[in-house]
């Protein structure tokens, strides 16, 4: 029977806890994706990324409003791989005469892994459905992905 020495028996019992932790320990892509929303301030717009937002604006820096969306009364029905939620879209400019909200279903989809390092993952599609028809936006855009415009 071979000698066995208290190091060697530290090393396996070392060796044993450190794979039990990486079996454990959680990866970034276990994380929920995030969306990527803009969000007005008082200097202007940012954005703000988010889990389950109860309300939502997608709109790039140099884009017009006919180019964005603002989403409120987001009720969340699933959140993974892929995302869907029951709302409305809401006017840009309320209180006008006309201005009334519709309803929605939105799909997010597609999440990717920011390039920056920090592991964290995004959607970079938003699908919504309107009495007025299919449109998909593209979230991430104003992330750190691509640059303003």
């Amino acid at each position: 029977m071979p000698c066995v020495t208290l190091k060697r028996i530290l090393t396996t019992v070392a060796l044993a806890v450190g794979m039990s932790l990486m079996l454990v320990a959680p990866t970034y892509a276990d994380a929920a994706p995030r969306l990527v929303c803009n969000e007005f301030w008082k200097n202007g717009i940012g954005a703000a990324d988010t889990v389950r937002p109860s309300h939502c604006m997608i709109l790039k820096a140099c884009d017009s409003f006919a180019e964005g969306v603002r989403l409120g009364h987001l009720r969340w029905s699933r959140w993974g791989e892929v995302a869907s939620a029951r709302g409305e879209v809401l006017p840009w400019h309320p209180g006008m005469e006309g201005a009334t909200t519709t309803p929605a279903r939105v799909k997010l989809w597609r999440p990717i892994t920011d390039r920056k390092g920090s592991g964290n993952r995004y959607y970079s599609r938003l699908t919504l459905w309107t009495e007025y028809g299919k449109h998909t936006f593209y979230p991430i855009a104003q992330s750190t992905h691509r640059p303003y415009c």
